[in-house]
């Protein structure tokens, strides 16, 4: 074979290899673009529901009964309210948290799914008495956080609260519901 028909042969593979492509580079009708907002977007969740003060609470030491820190509370107290808890939250004051009261004292678990913040959860008694701080929790987990003991509270507060006020296990808790919630 002459040096002119192998050149004339791989130019013609070669092409019929990048045909496809220049084919849908240059000819073929394109379904959507970057500016094309009819094409389907993926879902981002923005919510970020704003803090509602329901009610104040105070921690107070468990020996000398001294208050350790107060706090406007948002309250969660059916079942809707704790289950979404402090999902979707961007950030959170210090001075607030979320105060879930259940019907009973019980095991409670409860997970970060959907919540952005690191929080610290601190699992209380009927007697108001702190039994368990799970300290910096991890943002979108879906890991367990278990009381450990029964529990009737559940506290969330910003991860780092307990350590930067001092609060521990032994400490109290005093609360009381706005009578006109905003």
């Amino acid at each position: 074979m002459s040096k002119k028909v192998k050149i004339i042969g791989a130019i013609v593979i070669l092409l019929a290899f990048l045909f496809p492509l220049i084919y849908s580079l240059f000819f073929s009708k394109k379904t959507s673009s970057p500016r094309d907002n009819s094409a389907p977007q993926p879902r981002i969740e923005s919510y970020d529901p704003p803090f509602t003060k329901e009610g104040e609470l105070e921690i107070l030491d468990g020996t000398s009964g001294d208050t350790i820190k107060s706090l406007s509370i948002e309250i969660a107290d059916n079942e809707k309210e704790i289950m979404q808890g402090l999902m979707y939250r961007s950030a959170m004051l210090d001075s607030v948290g979320m105060l879930f009261i259940f019907d009973e004292p019980n095991l409670h678990t409860f997970w970060m799914k959907n919540t952005k913040i690191p929080l610290d959860i601190i699992f209380i008694d009927d007697q108001q008495r702190i039994v368990t701080i799970k300290r910096n929790t991890t943002p979108y987990s879906e890991k367990e956080v278990p009381s450990e003991k029964e529990v009737l509270y559940v506290l969330e507060v910003n991860a780092g609260f307990s350590d930067k006020y001092g609060v521990k296990v032994g400490d109290l808790i005093r609360f009381k519901r706005d009578s006109n919630p905003l």
